[in-house]
């Protein structure tokens, strides 16, 4: 049973940001909610490539589509990008300081809302570009915190 401590860590937080993303916010701070799934799936492609972060991805993706009035298959695309542009950083993210990796994640928060944007757009369900775009911002900002949070989940996890 050594090795559930980890599993556990990683369902756990995958599902806490699943509930995170579909609590229902004011209409004024809805803009100010991180991408929260796009966090943990990055997280766990960055520090744990050995997990199914790909097949995390299409899973979530699914179910958000499923949940929200979004295409089939367009938060599924949406975070199979983040997983794998974040497997793809890892190398480059090991060497420098946690405020060069938090900048360079911003390119893969963009390319999520980016691709939400033109998916939604195909779909004629086109999202106000705050709605979009200032999430971005706020989820650079937070992952520090997030990635700080989860690092001691995952340790805390290993130990038990």
């Amino acid at each position: 049973m050594s090795g559930f401590g980890p599993v556990l860590a990683y369902l756990t937080s995958l599902a806490v940001a699943l509930i995170l993303r579909l609590i229902a916010l004011p209409e004024a701070l809805a803009a100010l909610r991180p991408l929260w799934l796009p966090m943990v799936l990055a997280y766990w492609a960055l520090n744990a490539p050995e997990r199914p972060n790909l097949l995390a991805a299409l899973l979530l993706g699914l179910i958000c589509d499923a949940l929200s009035d979004s295409a089939l298959g367009a938060h599924a695309l949406a975070f199979l990008l983040v997983a794998y542009a974040s497997a793809r950083l890892r190398p480059t993210l090991a060497l420098v300081p946690w405020w060069q990796a938090t900048l360079a994640l911003a390119p893969v928060w963009a390319g999520y809302a980016a691709v939400m944007t033109g998916l939604d757009a195909l779909a004629h369900h086109p999202a106000e570009a705050v709605l979009r775009w200032l999430p971005v911002a706020v989820t650079t900002a937070a992952w520090p915190l997030v990635c700080r949070l989860l690092q001691r989940l995952a340790a805390t996890e290993q130990m038990n």
